[in-house]
């Protein structure tokens, strides 16, 4: 985990071409009369007394950069800006399907602590180190202040079980993969699973007129989830193979513990652990392609329809993968950093791919 304002705080409030505005939400995106450029972006901020202060934000080229929900909400509360004939704006939502507690293993004797500790999970810290031919080094002494995490770069690293392409292909099945939490005695397991959703245009995100903010008074997100008969044999298949996987290292006894019965539609959202839930990834629904009548944004994250106008953040993944989006983001964020660098942003008034 790198705590962007903590290790780059300084950096933005110094840099003579950034300025910072916090506490600035964006209301609305205004463009031109034929909505092929943006004018600027109307924003709003909270003062005392619950007054709200409005003012515009003007620039030469535009970045949304705000996940995958909080994007489309902003494009249709400015009238379903940057829409395709397709009507793709919201559509092909997809969120990780979580299995928490999918199924349990037992093992006829403790399973040997280095295939334990694969699956458990680890802290990597890495601080800065002497130069450009070491940038970072592994630190794995004990952190004695919560203070020093600033001074590191953190994150969680642990191992899971994934299907080969080779199993994927004969199974005619999704990406997936499986997590081992084994109790303390280390004879049995619980897994938890995660796989990849297939895009489906029934998921999307729209907005509910029917309730607004008690902020700005607009209409709040609508998000319909939902799952296809190819997401439930996948969960179904994934836990087969991972089924035969530990039956073949040593598992005695192996129980699913979700309810698998029944189409997508059956699975409902609940309390127990081994209810379906929802990964903490939102991706999609404004879907990457080479043809605006096939999505929203092109392959260098410029709306097809609007000349200077750009989305960053896994709202443009046209499929999700079953691992978390975030080096992607990353990736896709450096690529285009670089492209206005470059000067590239914006294309003539009136152009459109």
């Amino acid at each position: 985990m790198r705590q962007f304002q903590v290790h780059l705080g300084d950096a933005l409030r110094t840099a003579p071409n950034v300025t910072v505005l916090f506490n600035a939400h964006l209301v609305s995106v205004e463009t031109s009369a034929d909505r092929g450029h943006v004018r600027r972006l109307l924003c709003a901020s909270l003062c005392e007394g619950d007054h709200l202060r409005r003012f515009p934000v003007e620039a030469g080229c535009y970045v949304l950069a705000m996940g995958g929900i909080e994007t489309v909400r902003v494009l249709k509360l400015s009238g379903d800006l940057g829409n395709n004939r397709g009507d793709h704006l919201g559509r092909g939502f997809m969120v990780h399907p979580l299995l928490t507690t999918a199924a349990e293993a037992h093992f006829a004797a403790p399973v040997p602590l280095e295939v334990r500790s694969f699956f458990r999970d680890q802290q990597v810290r890495l601080r800065p180190g002497t130069g450009r031919e070491e940038p970072f080094v592994h630190d794995s002494a004990p952190l004695v202040s919560p203070a020093l995490m600033a001074k590191y770069h953190v994150f969680n690293a642990w191992g899971v079980l994934v299907p080969t392409a080779a199993a994927m292909a004969e199974e005619r099945m999704g990406n997936f993969r499986a997590i081992l939490r084994f109790d303390p005695a280390g004879d049995r397991a619980e897994i938890n699973l995660n796989w990849e959703q297939v895009p489906n245009e029934e998921s999307r995100i729209s907005l509910d007129p029917s309730h607004v903010d008690p902020v700005f008074g607009q209409p709040v997100v609508r998000a319909d989830w939902r799952l296809s008969e190819e997401d439930k044999r996948t969960a179904v298949r994934a836990l087969d193979l991972v089924r035969d996987h530990l039956e073949k290292n040593g598992s005695t006894r192996f129980r699913i513990l979700t309810d698998l019965s029944g189409g997508a539609a059956h699975w409902t959202f609940g309390k127990a652990d081994t209810a379906i839930a929802t990964g903490d990834h939102h991706m999609g629904a404004l879907r990457m392609s080479a043809s605006p009548d096939d999505g929203i944004v092109d392959p260098d994250c410029r709306f097809h329809a609007i000349d200077n106008l750009y989305a960053v953040g896994s709202a443009v993944f046209p499929t999700s993968g079953y691992a978390n989006p975030t080096l992607t983001i990353v990736a896709l964020a450096l690529r285009l950093a670089d492209r206005l660098r470059r000067g590239a942003g914006a294309a003539p008034p009136g152009h459109s791919s």
